[in-house]
């Protein structure tokens, strides 16, 4: 079976990341980029809600 060049990457990563026990690393930073995306958001909603209100 052949594999494409980007599989084999994929591939050769993990094992590289899952060796030296990084992945931990890894879903750190997501949770951190996701709760900052989350908390940006809820702070824009706020604003966006405070301005309707001002306006009416």
């Amino acid at each position: 079976m052949k594999t494409s060049m980007s599989e084999q990457f994929d591939a050769n990563a993990a094992e590289l990341l899952a060796q030296h026990n990084l992945m931990n690393a890894v879903y750190g930073v997501l949770v951190i980029i996701f709760v900052g995306i989350l908390f940006y958001l809820i702070r824009l909603d706020r604003k966006i809600s405070r301005l309707e209100k001002n306006q009416s």
